[in-house]
């Protein structure tokens, strides 16, 4: 054998592997999101208790004021309690299963998007807040 001979076998040696690799990366990747689809509701009710937790100490620690005082934060601490709540969650997940949700919603900026939506649900359904305004719309009206 000649040295080209060795230099074009060993090459296509190399370019054979790196297409296997690939394709069994590939295949990794279509075997997690198919575990994801298959597992969605145990990821969501993971990720569903962690939520909760996080919403209650934030509530507790950043929320409480404003509804026992009936009022809401303004839009920028509006923002920055979101923004508290969403690190908290990932916080309270570990970076295992916060990796395993950036894959699951395609990257960290929707993962983050998603969980500030939840707060905002979460937000918007405070029973304190809404009693509390309720007692003071009642008592004007007295």
């Amino acid at each position: 054998m000649t040295n080209t001979m060795i230099y074009v076998f060993a090459a296509t040696f190399i370019f054979c592997f790196i297409c296997f690799l690939s394709v069994e990366v590939y295949k990794m990747e279509n075997k997690k999101r198919l575990d994801y689809m298959l597992n969605f509701t145990v990821i969501m009710a993971i990720l569903d208790f962690h939520v909760k937790k996080a919403f209650e100490i934030i509530y507790k620690e950043k929320i409480l004021i404003y509804s026992m005082e009936a009022t809401k934060p303004s839009q920028n601490e509006f923002e920055t309690i979101s923004k508290d709540f969403a690190r908290l969650v990932l916080k309270l997940i570990g970076p295992a299963f916060t990796e395993s949700l950036v894959s699951l919603y395609g990257n960290e900026e929707t993962l983050l998007f998603n969980l500030m939506e939840m707060f905002n649900t979460y937000f918007e359904n405070d029973e304190i807040y809404k009693s509390t305004s309720n007692q003071m719309m009642e008592s004007d009206l007295v």
